[in-house]
């Protein structure tokens, strides 16, 4: 089962922490803190069945958007409920990305994304086991 195919399968209930936990830990293991030295965009092809191939990478501006989108719901579907952590998530959802200005993602901003990660799943690996 792939990883769309476990978030359809866990979207038939209202999201929860195991929920956004799943897709969390996609987004920490299955994506790579490699910084290419060529842009990534120019590593995308797509395969004979049409899906996109490419290697995943947390340099990706769509990843960093795709990121931002899953912490901004963990906190409107209320999963993410503690006032210091949303306030660190507000700060990386506001962040002045490099890719945004036609530049490569720095070493320290994937940095920052693996520590918002790793901040994001301990909390709700906290909070899901006293559940």
């Amino acid at each position: 089962m792939n990883q769309i195919d476990i978030i359809k399968d866990l979207m038939k209930e209202k999201p929860d922490c195991q929920f956004f936990l799943t897709i969390l830990y996609g987004l920490r293991d299955d994506y790579s803190d490699d910084l290419p030295d060529t842009d990534v965009r120019l590593l995308v092809s797509l395969t004979e069945d049409g899906r996109y191939d490419g290697g995943n990478y947390k340099c990706r501006g769509n990843f960093i958007t795709n990121m931002g989108a899953v912490l901004s719901d963990a906190i409107i579907c209320g999963v993410i409920t503690d006032s210091e952590l949303i306030e660190r998530i507000h700060l990386f959802l506001n962040w002045d990305f490099s890719y945004l200005h036609g530049k490569f993602t720095t070493l320290q901003e994937i940095d920052m994304i693996n520590q918002i990660l790793a901040d994001v799943i301990q909390c709700l690996e906290e909070k899901n086991i006293v559940t």
